[in-house]
């Protein structure tokens, strides 16, 4: 039997994630705020050689020195709440690891916290759903080279293996970085999401069914724009539903709901001073879906036709696929600088590459472009994106035009055009520079000239070095 391991919270991702380190050889301690579904777990997997512990207190009893803790629970307050309380049967040395969704900053403050009482504390990024906590998630760690002494053998154990066998799973830098890497893998997936959905919406307007959309996500899974949320999407598609028969997504309201971290990425880009755009935009769709009353107040406008063609709608979503990515690693690279971070961002796509829910074709892509250079400015300016670029730019224009034209609002496509088009020409924001000195005072930099400016608009229009 290999060194123990306690996990707090039996929840979809703990249970699963529970039960993958049981099947590695791990003795798992197991807690959970209800105690009648700790029994019920254990129960249920007699032959896993679960622990049951009732309290805090026999968990961290359970365990030997030093103790390492997973706690899979929900993110924010019961999370601080629980490791608070944990951190009392604790010793110096032991180390908590905080599984969950947890916002990266809190991250942070729990890391100090604990660390002013001996204790260790690291936060794990885990993506891949239920199936992927079970069967091999990816698993983004932010800790200290000590926390990864004490748990990098049950995580690697545990985490998704690459098709060479290379473990989905690393120390990305120290305690916040996991989380920040799992949040921006997030809000990478609300905007493929949101591009995949504007593509399906285009189809249905054209009068294809969920069965013909289907069968088209299933061949486009086949090619280039093989990945994971391109083959549920498929299934998705394809599944009847039982009660009516009918196409199961046609029975489904047009609302959804989110659990905060495309939020999170979004805030944290403009924190930071990065730029992404067509995350921003999954967002907002995400957020009018749930105005239902708002939305159902305006009488629909006549609906003009729309015709897309499936190789370019595949191109299309296969360009605004790999600008989503490029500004994913945007805000990786704003926050590697501010917090001193150093994230290696190949790396990163390589723990991507299986397990987790953005899992693509591309990965591979992207990790060959960081290897080659670590310091690119961005992965648009990568030789192999720039192909990407070249062969699909003009299908997603075409694609873009025909849906406005059309009536099809595009929120994510529409934006990643927007983002990649900023690259290649001015931006007319000189015009915003002067705008704001003029009624703000607030100064401008001129193109022909070094220096600082302002000019007295409303007075003899005379213009003034300030530096």
């Amino acid at each position: 039997m290999k060194s123990c391991v306690g996990i707090i919270g039996l929840g979809s991702m703990g249970a699963s994630l529970a039960r993958n380190l049981a099947r590695h050889g791990y003795r798992v301690s197991v807690y959970n705020r209800t105690f009648e579904k700790a029994e019920e777990f254990v129960k249920e997997f007699p032959d896993d050689g679960f622990v049951l512990c009732e309290t805090l207190e026999d968990l961290a009893s359970s365990l030997p020195s030093p103790r390492v803790i997973m706690s899979v629970i929900t993110a924010g307050e019961p999370t601080k709440a629980a490791l608070r309380d944990l951190s009392k049967f604790l010793a110096p040395g032991d180390l908590v690891v905080d599984c969950a969704n947890s916002f990266y900053k809190d991250s942070m403050e729990l890391g100090k916290e604990m660390e002013e009482k001996g204790i260790l504390f690291a936060d794990c990024g885990v993506s891949g759903g239920k199936m992927g906590a079970l069967l091999g998630p990816s698993m983004m760690f932010g800790g200290s080279e000590k926390a990864w002494e004490l748990c990098g053998g049950a995580i690697l154990a545990a985490c998704a293996k690459a098709k060479g066998g290379e473990p989905c799973a690393a120390r990305l830098g120290p305690v916040g970085s996991g989380h920040f890497v799992k949040m921006v893998h997030n809000g990478i997936e609300y905007a493929i999401m949101g591009a995949i959905d504007e593509i399906y919406d285009i189809f249905r307007r054209e009068g294809f069914s969920a069965q013909d959309c289907a069968r088209i996500f299933k061949k486009w899974d086949e090619g280039a724009l093989h990945g994971y949320l391109t083959e549920i999407t498929a299934k998705v598609l394809e599944h009847r539903d039982p009660k009516t028969g009918k196409a199961f997504v046609d029975q489904l309201k047009d609302e959804v709901r989110m659990n905060g971290t495309g939020t999170w990425t979004v805030l944290s880009a403009l924190e930071l001073g990065s730029c992404a755009p067509s995350v921003g935009e999954a967002v907002f769709e995400r957020i009018f879906s749930s105005e239902p009353a708002l939305r159902r107040g305006f009488a629909p406008s006549p609906a003009p036709e729309v015709s897309v063609d499936s190789s370019e709608a595949m191109q299309a979503l296969y360009l605004s696929s790999a600008i989503i990515y490029a500004q994913g690693f945007d805000v990786l690279r704003a926050a590697s600088g501010r917090y001193g971070w150093d994230l290696d961002f190949a790396e990163i796509a390589r723990i991507w590459e299986e397990g987790c829910i953005i899992r693509s074709d591309f990965l591979p892509k992207i990790c060959e472009a960081f290897k080659k250079d670590p310091a690119l400015p961005s992965l648009l300016s990568s030789p192999v994106f720039e192909k990407i670029e070249e062969e699909n730019l003009q299908a997603l224009r075409r694609v873009v035009s025909k849906a406005v034209l059309g009536g099809v609002a595009c929120f994510v496509l529409e934006s990643s055009l927007s983002y990649f088009d900023d690259f290649s020409r001015p931006l007319p924001v000189n015009l915003l520079a002067a705008q704001r000195d003029y009624f703000g005072a607030h100064g401008y930099e001129r193109a022909d000239e070094p220096g600082f400016f302002h000019t007295e608009w409303e007075e003899d229009g005379r213009e003034v070095k300030r530096q």
